[in-house]
Order: structure tokens, then sequence, then C-alpha cells
């Protein structure tokens, strides 16, 4: 076959032949063998040459750089991981704006997804996205078979990707299935182009061995410039995206460029912690609903909530929130403002967990360096069992809502605490109190909230409760291999719960948190559950940790028909948040039996009951408050540092998405 020299060539039809498959990624395919070669002269964007050395600031890519290097050898591309926002719109003009649009923001680089435009000229729209663009770019024609909306003709549709490369596209996106014939007798490309061999499974996460082999085939691949291998796969749980990371995190250490992903909410921990996995890149999307996979983040988000330009392999520690469900967490909201805030190098990000012990495991064999981890519904029980050791307040609940790694990588003990009941407890002894100052009628105990917590760090942990603790908390500021212990002191002032009945909804984890706290604060407990059998387990279990308490079981029906009545009702299920906002435990009839009614839900923050019971006279308590002091000294216990409670009441009030 003669190859094409001389100006650069429109896509025409190609030549047809069998395909490659590999043992981890299968689909069907057509068939094909591109066979065009041309040459161009790069182009400089804001004194750089466009290509992957322009993701180097203030250094451009020489042509010698690009003509000597080894057919995929790897490659320093930059020495910290980029963010490259997708590009799904439907016109040319639209990709454009949304270039720009990332520009602004401050991505790195855009994905543009030449398949979701609805007319496609690949003879004048790819010319024109090149030279229009104010940011590198990576070239994607995803056909149907391989997730994308393209319909073209194979032959078509890779002539088109080399006419990209060509031009000298910062990078384009080949699929592993086609890539060895599409490489075949390729000839010249621009300067400083590189490509990016992409695999996707969109049902599971192959097993580490399979990604390995399959990361294997792709570098083995003989390409006409540098090649990127990238893997995404679907995450069924966050384990899945340890797997990823794992595999990322090995492969990048030994010198070799690699995107991995995983698709999916179970999947986002790979995009929010690929740059302390060593990613070439993260894809982000930008906030207008159109995202190019399942998972991906808004830029502003990865960029300055998570920071992904600042995390370093090696260096940036992890903490996280483990539940099911947690996308609706603000949990990162307000720890990472803290680590910014606090100057600490590290990240915290949420994990939707199926399976505790499963993910632990797969976290430490990926070789994370976890420090910590805040845990919520369903796994609050289970981790306390996790763990190697417990203090006595998590040893008394049966519960635990944070767990502390010593050691670096997981490598040492695992401690168990739990930071529900005293946040609880203040919580609502804060509302008495208030509601006792302001005298009868409605209340709202959470109008003031925000100049209460101004400025203050945290000492929420102090409260009158028989648990003490007397070691010094440590952190990512302590020496590896001492454990923290909450600071918890004692208090002489009497508890204004003391004497009176509260209601507590549930008997999970944090239904056994504040019904412990309150009945060693001296109320009388009742606890509500759907299953009484759980109810009676729970109060059996607070009347041997405190010696003659009243705590009483009974079925929540009791409480919904108003035949039960109280000083406090304070629900600890998931009943009414986010989405399920309609949804309330008790009905607005029953709510007038009770003085203060306080809601562990915090998303929304006015939750229905909340809304009903200060209709109904009642003081109302937001889970916002119980939220942030239990948040504040799980930060102490990850970093032995104080936590400023202005700085996570700010940080609380941002919508989540930004």
């Amino acid at each position: 076959m003669i190859a094409h020299v001389g100006p650069p060539v429109s896509p025409a039809l190609l030549p047809v032949a069998p395909i490659a498959r590999g043992p981890a990624f299968r689909c069907r395919a057509p068939v094909l063998q591109p066979r065009v070669t041309a040459s161009s002269e790069p182009r400089r964007l804001g004194g750089m040459e466009e290509g992957p050395r322009s993701l180097q600031p203030h250094r451009a890519a020489s042509k010698a750089d690009a003509a000597t290097a080894p057919s995929g050898a790897p490659e320093a591309i930059s020495d910290f991981t980029r963010v490259c926002v997708s590009l799904m719109r439907d016109t040319v003009d639209g990709m454009l704006l949304g270039a720009r649009e990332a520009q602004a923001e401050g991505a790195d680089l855009v994905e543009i997804r030449l398949d979701a435009l609805t007319a496609f000229d690949p003879a004048n729209d790819i010319p024109r996205i090149i030279a229009e663009s104010p940011l590198p770019i990576i070239i994607t024609l995803r056909p149907t078979w391989e997730g994308g909306k393209s319909e073209l003709p194979e032959p078509r549709r890779l002539a088109a990707l080399k006419y990209a490369a060509i031009l000298g596209a910062a990078f384009v996106d080949v699929e592993f299935k086609v890539a060895s014939y599409f490489f075949e007798n390729f000839g010249e490309v621009g300067p400083g182009t590189r490509f990016i061999v992409s695999s996707h499974n969109f049902t599971a996460t192959p097993p580490l061995s399979e990604l390995e082999e399959h990361v294997a085939l792709c570098r083995g691949l003989q390409a006409p410039a540098p090649l990127v291998v990238k893997l995404v796969t679907t995450a069924l749980d966050a384990a899945d995206a340890m797997t990823m990371l794992g595999l990322l995190r090995a492969t990048t250490a030994a010198g070799q460029p690699m995107i991995g992903l995983a698709m999916g909410e179970a999947g986002v921990p790979t995009r929010l912690l690929a740059g302390q996995a060593g990613a070439l890149l993260s894809f982000a999307t930008l906030d207008d609903g159109k995202a190019s996979a399942p998972g991906q983040p808004f830029v502003s988000a990865l960029l300055r909530r998570y920071r992904l330009r600042e995390q370093r392999p090696g260096k940036t520690r992890v903490w996280g929130v483990v539940g099911r469900p947690v996308g609706h967490s603000k949990g990162p909201l307000i720890h990472n403002a803290m680590l910014k805030a606090a100057n600490i190098d590290g990240v915290y990000v949420p994990f939707l967990v199926n399976d505790l012990p499963r993910f632990l495991k797969a976290a430490a064999a990926s070789g994370m360096d976890l420090g910590g981890l805040s845990v919520t519904i369903p796994h609050k029980e289970a981790a306390l069992q996790a763990a190697d050791e417990a203090d006595g307040l998590a040893a008394g609940i049966g519960a635990a809502n944070t767990l502390v790694w010593a050691g670096p990588r997981m490598t040492q003990g695992c401690r168990a605490y739990n930071t529900d009941a005293l946040a609880a407890l203040h919580a609502i002894e804060d509302g008495l109190r208030r509601g006792k100052e302001r005298g009868a009628g409605p209340q709202n105990a959470d109008s003031d909230r925000a100049s209460s917590n101004s400025g203050k760090s945290s000492g929420v942990a102090e409260a009158s409760s028989s648990h003490s603790g007397g070691v010094s908390p440590g952190g990512a500021d302590a020496p590896h291999g001492s454990l923290p212990s909450p600071t918890v002191t004692h208090t002489s002032q009497a508890s204004p719960l003391r004497g009176k009945k509260i209601v507590v909804l549930g008997a999970g984890g944090a239904g056994r948190a504040l019904a412990l706290a309150a009945a060693r604060a001296g109320a009388a407990v009742v606890i509500a559950n759907r299953t009484l059998t759980r109810a009676d387990e729970l109060a059996a279990s607070v009347r041997t940790a405190v010696p003659g308490a009243s705590v009483q079981a009974v079925r929540l029906d009791g409480v919904r028909s108003g035949e039960l009545g109280g000083d406090v009702l304070a629900n600890t299920t998931q009943i009414g948040m986010h989405p399920k906002v309609d949804e309330s435990p008790v009905p607005a009839s029953a709510l007038r039996r009770y003085t203060l009614v306080f809601d562990a839900v915090y998303t929304p923050l006015h939750t229905r009951l909340l809304t009903e019971a200060k209709e109904a006279g009642c003081t109302v308590v937001t889970g916002d408050s119980m939220f942030l002091g239990q948040a504040a000294e799980q930060f102490k216990l990850f970093t032995g540092r104080g936590a400023d409670l202005g700085v996570m009441q700010a940080a609380l009030d941002r919508p989540l998405q930004h």
C-alpha cells in the first residue's frame, strides 16, 4: 500500500480488515483497516505548541521531541493530574463556546465528543475546532458499539480520527478493539500528538488480573506516537473504585501514563482521587447537564473542593465518608473546607459502599493512604466490628461513626469512635435552653445557629457524660502509630434533658448513640422502631450500660397514632431525607404532644417533620447542629487539629454540586 504524502487529506472511505479483541473488554465492532498518512505543522496556543506538551505551562514541545519519541514509550507528560472537561454539545459553535467556558472555569483541556454533533462535516469541523479552541483538545468520535453516538461507517469514522491526528490535535482517542489496524501503516502525525487507547466495560469492573493483562495488551500496540492507556469500567461498589485506583497507582508509578476511571456513583472516587493515584487526567463536566459518562463531577468541584491539581501520589492523605446512600452527604463540603483552611495535604471524598469489610480490604490492597472514615447508614455497627479497638463510648453504644488509622496506608491499627452521641445530645440541650429563654409559642432553635457557631473551634465534645478520654488526639500531624482519643470533659451543669421524656425514632447507629447519651443525661428514653424486636434489644443494651435508667421500647405506630407523647421527639431515621422530602416519620396531628422536635436529617435542612412541628408550636432543632458537632470532633480525630465551626458552617451553606 502506498502511503499518501503531501497536504493533509480529507476523510475518505478506507479498506476493511478484521479487528482485535482483548480479554476483559469484549463487544461486537465493525472491521476495518484505515490507511491514510500526511504531515502538518503544529499550531501554537498561548505561546505553547498544541499537543500534550502544552499541558506543561511555559514549555513548548519541539518537533524533534515528537519525531524521536519511541512508539508507545512511557513519557512523563505532567507532574500533576490535569482536569479535562468533556463536551457533548450538538454544534461546533456550542463546542467552542463550551471550550471557552471550560477555560474560564480553570480546566486544562477539553474533550470534543464529535459523535455528539448533529451535523458532522469532518473536512470543515475538525480543522475549525482545532484552530479555534482556546484549550488543548482530545478528539473523540465514539461509535455506538463502544457506548457513543456515532453511526458513521467505520472507515469514515477512523479516517476522521486520522485527520485530527494529522492536523495536530493534542490527543486522539481510538478504541482498543480497532487500534492495531488503525495504527498500521499510519505514517506521520502532527508533532506532539499523542493517542489515547480506550476500553470501556459498561457492566462491571473485572478482576485486577484481567485489568493488568489489558493494560499490557494496550502498551504492546505499535503506535506512530506515544500512547496513553485509558480503561473505564463500571463500579457497583466503592470496592471496585479501589481496584481501579490501585491499578492506576501501580501503572503510573512504573512511569506509564494512564487514565483509569469507573463509571457510576460508586466510581466517583476514581475521578476525585485521580491526582492522588497519579493519573494523567480526570474528566469533569460543566454545569450544563450534559455529562459524557455517569459520575462525572462538576469542574468547579473537582478543582476547588477536591483540589485535584494539588494532590500528589504518596503525599496526599485520604479521608472520606462511607454509606448507602452517600451522594447527599455534605461531609465533603465541610471537611475539605477545613483541610484547606488548615493547610493540610489531604482530601475527603464520598464512598458508596454496600459491603464495608469488602471495601476496607480493597482499600488496603490498593495502597491508598486512608487516614480515616466517617461512617453513616447502614454501616455504623459493622464499623465497630471492623475496628481493632474502640473507645468506651462506641463500645457502649455498639456502633461507630468514625474509623481512624494510626499508620500510613492502613498498615497499623484501626480504632472506632462515636461522635454522634454527644453531638446529638448537645443539639437537643441547646434547643431546650433556647426554647426556655424565648418562652412559649412557636420557636426555631436554628435561627441563630450561624452566629453561635461563627469562629468557634471545636469544643463540641464537652458534655455531661460518663465517658472521658485522656489521650491527646493524633492524625495527619501526629506521629504515625498513635491512635487518637476524643477529648471529652465533664461539666457540673445538669443537662436540661434530666427528668424529661425523649422519644427516639429509630434503633440504628444514630438512634443507639442518642438513646445512650440521653439516658446518661438523666432522661427517660422511649425507643420507637418499626421492628419492635430491634427496639427491645437496644433498650436492654441501654439499661445495661446505664443501670437504673428508664428505657422503654415501643412500635413506631404508637408514636404515629398520637397515643404516645413526651417532651422531646428525635428522628434518627432517613425518613424525609432527599430525595423523599415529602415524607415524615410522624403525622402533624401527633406533634402537639411535644415541646421540642429534633431531626437528624440535614438534607433538606427544614424537613417536612420540622416544618409541621414548627407550625404545631414546637421548638425545632435542625440536623446541621448535630452534623457540624460530630464532624468537628471527627476532624480533630482525623488530623489532630481543632475545627473552626465558622469555616464548617460557611461550607455547609454552599450548594452540594459546586
